[in-house]
């Protein structure tokens, strides 16, 4: 399993072509990491990344040729000299943050200063061309010192001054050496330490070393003892004052230093030339993978490790990576699977494990290495669906049939007919308490013992079963069989199918839901999984569907196993989640309303996060508290017991604000007039460990006090902002689920219209006292009805466009991305039947249909954006395909009579047009409960006239709310926009009539 880290890295660049990746490996000494690759593609201003550091506000900084960057662990920015007002220089190889939390930069041409967004650049000794550059530290007092362009320098009077080096004797050498206010650094040869505002010489080694000191580390800290990295002569150990070299005794092999770095479990990594060496115990051992002796061909130029425990590294001209601990291990090919496409994985008796592949044999597995064995060659066929070890240690396959042997080094025997076994396409086999076994296929359940033979099972009805795909035997000794058909129950060789579809929340009431696992928890209850239908509940005569729509990760169940501490494991399409048996039965029980996943995949040491279900046994649980998911890219080991919850609360905060006219940053209020009410609010959270699952919601207090779950989206709109103070604020969550309950805030003033005003108020005061307040109160009243109206309009339109955002965000993850994901896992299964021409077809087949079913998912929200009919065919084409389907799949009895209009319209806003028409239809088949209906659009010389009527239930237009009153001031918005007019006509008990009357574009002048 284990490679070399340089081929490891080298895999990622060319294999995924510098993309961001992640990719699996055991590290000597240490947890597995996930090696995600950032490059000039995800926003580097380019490849050499020369220093790391994080700041107290959580941002990662970074040193480059190209400018200072900042990440927040989704988007980077660059400060250069392009965009950053005092900024003159940007070749920066060293970073630096001081205590007043402002951004130091060493360069080649001078030190920068920035300092929230703003920077000062400083000259060396006035130089303006190209010199060696060095770095910046702070002492304890705040005095900033650099070891810059070959001399010491100590920041005063706003440049930095050189600094006269003065010798120290034996006594003050002491008390220099005890201070801990100091700043260490280091030129050259020699190492110095400030003593207040003076520089010491603290050591001197021209006469030990030939090549210069590159980097310096109190290791362990605050020990006193030193270790110094040189540029040809290794490394160096300063310790009472006695250097000594530190040699191939300790594992150093590598003379050209580069840098030191402490981790959080105090081990010491060295980097240099040759590769990188850590330190955990008393001596160094190479970081590399199988004891591969290879040189490790990417040149590290810096590390760093986050408050999340992630290590970055920094390289030159191969960009920034992230290292992050595995929570998921793998067993693949580089561990003896000659085929990766698991389906049926199960514990035998002596503690190994045996996985049957598709169409690939059986592999057994002792201590992660996996062997071919030798019943391979017996197998009837090698596309093992099914493998299962008995109590008598009989092996028992799926493997074009019934198959069982006593070992996997010798020959079987077949069970067929003659046997008085009928079974075809065996997906599942068992064993009950009473040594039974139950056997699971697509024509029916069968079951085996020694004394009877075969018994054949079929439904209440007498009918076969259809597909069974899990079988499970229960406290009671009951048998649950999970079919393509629904859920059945054997006791005493009597069957009953348990109905799922009247199941509370379950939406289909007719057909049976696909049960692909099932389980019994220690308190009685059942939980089932379905294929695209969540998970089942059944507690006693209670059962509840939960789906994604509460907060389930997937809806494709296709394993379930509980670990030690009340989580359930769930295997879907999507990858491996957890969520919280407690959870789950408080959201059943009413006592929570959402669901709580946590899903693994790619990004936690998965090959691939899709794993494989519908064969039984699918799962091994060890006595570790391992658990084993089959998947098509080997099988995936969840460490239960090593699973790292990520507690760091995730600083958020607001970084751009941008009206119509005008971008603001960093400020407390944003003011702006009641014409100019426009707002684009972008804010982040800074989140290393899985950026991409960090959960946002915020509101605009004042406004919209309930809160708008926003997912992962990182800007807030608004639009129409009736005049208030208001304050907007975000939370937010990184991917396991700790919240940031503070947030981050911004005032928003919106001033109004002077007719709103304090001074008009007054005026109207004095009309009051002149003419009586008749005047007066209906004025006032009718400016607050108008205000709020406003209000409501704008708090629905928002609701409506996240609503939006989320149905596009949700078919596009769902629907197309699935798809996406489907063929990227057909295109890597034909890759390996390269050779097998009737496989490699299969394979194309699959990925055909794929295609096409992506093909029609993009059409379908695309027409959702803007309808195809209208692109191509024009508006009244559009109308009249509209109204057609309407009518082909409405009860109601509909007519229509469209003219041809297209032309009249202007090109840009025909859309308008046809969302008008489609709202009142689509406001008639929802509402109305008409039994007819009409639309009839007439030209004439100067005008368009369109008329939508129905003679349902109709309303009364004084009580519209929510969305039926937003969908009609969509639609007078719209037609106004159109420079025509809507006239609304309803009554309860008497229909609707919507008159529409619209210039043509010719005369709309």
């Amino acid at each position: 399993m284990m490679r070399q880290l340089a081929v490891f890295f080298l895999s990622i660049l060319l294999i995924q072509g510098l993309s961001q990746t992640s990719l699996f490996s055991q590290i000597p000494n240490s947890e597995d990491y996930v090696v995600t690759h950032f490059g000039m593609e995800e926003g580097l201003p380019q490849n050499s990344v020369n220093d790391i550091v994080q700041a107290d506000n959580g941002y990662i900084w970074l040193a480059t040729f190209g400018g200072l960057v900042r990440f927040d662990g989704h988007r980077f920015r660059t400060y250069n000299r392009s965009n950053t007002e005092g900024m003159d220089y940007d070749r920066v190889v060293s970073i630096f943050e001081d205590s007043n939390n402002n951004i130091w930069g060493a360069s080649e041409q001078g030190v920068v200063k920035l300092t929230k967004d703003k920077a000062i650049s400083y000259s060396i000794d006035k130089r303006t061309t190209s010199a060696s550059a060095g770095w910046i530290k702070e002492d304890k007092e705040g005095r900033i010192w650099g070891a810059l362009n070959g001399n010491f320098y100590l920041l005063k009077n706003n440049q930095f001054e050189r600094q006269m080096l003065f010798e120290v004797d034996g006594q003050k050498f002491q008390k220099i050496s005890a201070d801990t206010t100091g700043a260490i650094l280091y030129m050259d040869k020699i190492v110095a330490k400030s003593y207040n505002d003076t520089l010491y010489k603290f050591l001197d080694l021209r006469e030990k070393i030939e090549s210069n000191i590159i980097s310096l580390i109190e290791y362990p800290k605050n020990s006193g003892v030193f270790f110094i990295g040189t540029s040809g002569n290794g490394v160096l150990k300063l310790k009472n004052e006695e250097v000594t070299f530190l040699g191939k005794n300790l594992g150093l092999n590598n003379k050209d230093i580069l840098g030191f770095y402490e981790d959080r479990k105090n081990r010491l990594w060295i980097y240099s030339y040759e590769g990188i060496l850590i330190n955990e115990g008393s001596e160094f051992q190479t970081f590399r993978m199988d004891g591969e002796d290879q040189n490790f061909d990417i040149q590290i130029r810096s590390m760093f490790e986050d408050n999340e425990g992630n290590l970055w590294l920094g390289s030159v001209a191969e960009g920034l990576f992230r290292l992050k601990e595995t929570q998921i291990s793998m067993i693949d090919v580089n561990d003896g699977l000659v085929n990766q496409r698991m389906l049926s994985l199960s514990a035998l008796n002596d503690g190994s494990f045996i996985f049957g592949t598709n169409c690939g044999g059986v592999f057994v597995s002792q201590n992660g290495v996996a062997e071919f064995p030798a019943v391979n060659k017996y197998l009837p066929n090698n596309c093992i669906w099914s493998v299962f070890q008995d109590s008598k240690d009989r092996i028992w396959f799926s493997a074009n049939g019934l198959y069982m042997t006593n070992s996997l080094q010798e020959k079987g025997k077949s069970f067929g007919i003659n046997d008085g076994f009928e079974g075809i396409n065996i997906f599942a086999i068992a064993e009950d308490k009473l040594g039974n076994i139950w056997i699971g296929c697509s024509n029916g359940i069968f079951k085996y013992n020694d004394v009877s033979g075969f018994t054949t099972y079929k439904t209440e009805e007498g009918f076969n079963f259809s597909e069974t795909r899990v079988l499970h035997e229960d406290a009671n000794g009951n048998i649950w069989a999970g079919t393509i058909a629904g859920l059945y129950k054997i006791t005493d060789d009597n069957v009953e199918q348990v109905k799922l579809a009247h199941s509370k929340n379950y939406p289909n009431k007719t057909d049976e839901p696909y049960i692909r696992a099932i389980y019994q928890d220690e308190d009685g209850t059942y939980w089932f999984g379905s294929y695209g239908n969540g998970i089942f509940r059944m507690k006693e005569d209670q059962i509840i569907n939960i789906t994604s729509q509460d907060g389930l990760f997937d809806n494709i169940v296709s394993h379930i196993v509980e670990d030690d501490h009340g989580n359930f494991w769930i295997g879907s399409n999507r990858g491996i989640f957890r969520v919280s048996r407690n959870n789950l039965n408080d959201f059943s029980e009413g006592v929570n309303d959402e669901i709580l996943s946590y899903s693994y995949g790619t990004g936690d040491g998965m090959n691939s996060a899709e794993t494989n279900g519908g064969f039984h046994p699918s799962t091994i649980q060890d006595s570790d508290g391992n658990i084993y998911f089959p998947t098509v890219g080997g099988v995936a080991v969840v460490k239960t017991t090593k699973i790292n919850i990520n507690t760091t609360i995730p600083p958020v905060y607001i970084e751009r604000v941008r009206s119509s006219t005008d971008v603001f940053s960093d400020i407390n209020t944003i003011e702006l007039p009641y014409n100019d009410s426009f707002l684009e609010i972008s804010y982040t959270a800074i989140n290393f460990n899985k950026p991409e699952k960090t959960r946002f919601k915020y509101k605009l207090v004042g406004f919209n006090d309930n809160w708008v779950d926003v997912g992962n989206r990182r800007e807030a709109l608004y639009s129409k902002i009736p005049p208030g103070e208001y304050t907007f604020k975000v939370l937010a969550s990184n991917s396991d689920g700790v919240w940031n309950e503070k947030g981050a805030t911004i005032g928003v003033v919106i001033t109004p219209p002077f007719w709103q005003t304090k001074v008009f108020y007054g005026i109207v005061g004095l009309v009051f006292l002149t003419s009586g307040p008749a005047v007066y109160y209906y004025r006032v009243s009718q400016l607050k009805k108008e205000n709020d109206k406003q209000k409501r309009f704008s708090e629905q339109l928002i609701n409506s466009q996240e609503a939006e955002r989320r149905r596009i965000a949700s078919e596009l993850h769902d629907g197309l991305g699935q798809q996406i994901l489907v063929i990227k896992n057909r295109l890597e299964l034909a890759k390996q039947q390269i050779g097998n021409t009737k496989k490699l077809e299969e394979e194309m087949d699959e990925i055909m249909k794929s295609t096409k079913i992506s093909i029609s998912d993009v059409r379908t929200i695309s027409h959702g954006l803007r309808p195809v009919h209208l692109e191509k065919f024009g508006l009244t084409d559009a109308i009249i395909n509209l109204c057609r389907e309407i009518k082909d799949s409405d009860s109601i009895e509909w007519s229509y009579h469209i003219d041809k209009i297209d032309g009249l319209i202007d090109k840009n806003k025909e859309i308008h047009f046809y969302r008008v028409v489609q709202e009142g239809v689509n406001n008639i088949m929802k509402h109305s409960s008409a039994r007819e209906a009409s639309v009839l659009i007439k030209r004439t010389d100067y005008n368009i006239f369109t008329t939508i009527w129905d003679d349902g239930k109709g309303f009364d237009l004084k009580n519209l709310t929510g969305t039926e009153g937003l969908g009609f001031i969509g639609m007078k918005e719209r037609v106004e926009t159109l420079g025509g007019t809507i006239d609304i006509k309803s009554a309860p008990v008497n229909g609707t009539t919507i008159k529409i009357n619209i210039i043509r574009r010719e005369h709309n002048l």
